[in-house]
């Protein structure tokens, strides 16, 4: 079976507040997500996927630069 995440372990993860990442999901943004016994999981696949998403192509610059 396939691991599955609570709002919680995705939002440290992703070090976003639990209320972002509910805002992502109203609005379409967010990992995908479905419910479960009452409870929003996420598949720890669907994360990684949406993360590669977001990735920037080419090198990526310091912060502190």
């Amino acid at each position: 079976m396939e691991r599955l995440m609570g709002t919680a372990e995705v939002a440290d993860l992703l070090g976003v507040s639990p209320e972002a990442l509910r805002v992502w999901r109203h609005r379409g943004e967010g990992p995908r997500a479905f419910k479960y016994a009452r409870r929003v999981m996420y598949r720890a696949a669907d994360v990684e996927q949406w993360l590669e998403t977001k990735a920037v192509p080419g090198p990526v610059e310091s912060e502190s630069a």
